[in-house]
């Protein structure tokens, strides 16, 4: 874990799951440096989690279903 490899179009890519914990492994890491609080990191994270189990479509992120 922990490095993201790109792959060329066509190719199976890694583990949704996996893919999504390096992602916010980095961007929690990012935030840090920033001298966020902990408190702070975490709210964010949990938005970002809520907001991927919804299933939006870009239909319903402009107000039509």
């Amino acid at each position: 874990m922990g490095q993201l490899v790109y792959l060329p179009t066509g190719v199976a890519g890694p583990d949704p799951d996996a893919f999504l914990s390096d992602v916010l492994t980095g961007w929690r890491r990012a935030r840090g440096v920033r001298n966020l609080a902990h408190t702070t990191v975490r709210a964010y994270q949990t938005d970002v989690k809520l907001f991927l189990d919804c299933q939006w479509t870009a239909g319903t992120a402009h107000g039509r279903t």
